[in-house]
């Protein structure tokens, strides 16, 4: 896995070093709003296996990912980052917290999830996924990734019809039998359930969710409860996807967040 670190001087430990780890489908580039908006903060994306235009060699697993980043951050040079990580980067982002707290500076979780709770509900999600997975090895790209942004999920782009197209051309990029992979190998079904171990992440922790985005929103204050140090930030008109429906709002956020 590579660190998308930018130029040579991201490897030199930085106060400022924020982490982030996409969402499923997306890429490095998803962060450039925010590269823009926080000049004084250093962002360094990190890819995730089977996206992007490559074919994924090696099979993987959601532990394996989470071990492969944190063995990219050590190979960037970096020494206890911020880490930002929205929807499946949020849920890799909470697991390495919870697996080494003493790793990362803060916490910054987007429209995240601690995972589920329970083996039914994880096995019938896999089965979902493994579906998902399927039906993509078996349809044009665009038109899986069209009925994927119709999900429930996003209703929020229904009045965005310009911000959804967007995304839909910037996820043509992925390769789709990596992607397909990615849908079955990193499904919530398949990923620890994290719940219990909330209390050990022992840095600060900033929770952001989109306020039409009830799911997430629910998931966050209940987060907020069993996390040590906990902050929550509900975006007033946002849905599953803050940083793309209102950058200047996410900006504010985590800057503020930062400088406290």
């Amino acid at each position: 896995m590579t660190a998308v670190v930018g130029n040579e001087a991201c490897r030199v430990p930085c106060a400022r070093n924020l982490v982030c780890l996409h969402g499923f489908m997306g890429n490095a580039a998803d962060w450039d709003p925010l590269r823009e908006l926080l000049p004084d903060v250093e962002l360094l994306p990190l890819e995730l296996p089977g996206h992007g235009v490559r074919e994924v060699d090696d099979a993987f697993t959601f532990e394996s990912v989470a071990e492969d980043l944190l063995a990219s951050m050590d190979a960037a040079g970096l020494e206890r980052p911020h880490l930002l990580g929205y929807s499946l980067g949020g849920r890799l982002a909470l697991y390495l917290a919870c697996r080494h707290p003493d790793r990362f500076a803060s916490l910054i979780l987007e429209s995240a999830s601690p995972g589920l709770d329970g083996g039914e509900e994880q096995r019938l999600r896999c089965m979902v996924d493994d579906a998902r997975a399927e039906t993509l090895r078996s349809i044009p790209l665009k038109t899986f990734l069209e009925d994927w942004y119709r999900q429930p999920l996003f209703a929020s782009l229904d009045h965005r019809s310009d911000l959804r197209e967007e995304l839909v051309e910037r996820r043509l990029k992925n390769n789709p039998s990596a992607l397909a992979q990615a849908i079955s190998s990193l499904s919530p079904g398949r990923q620890p359930s994290l719940w219990s171990d909330l209390e050990k992440v022992s840095c600060p922790v900033l929770l952001i969710a989109g306020e039409l985005d009830r799911k997430y929103t629910s998931l966050a204050m209940a987060m907020e409860e069993a996390l040590p140090m906990a902050e929550l930030s509900l975006v007033d008109g946002a849905g599953h996807c803050v940083h793309a429906e209102h950058p200047y709002e996410m900006a504010h956020r985590i800057q503020r967040f930062l400088k406290g």
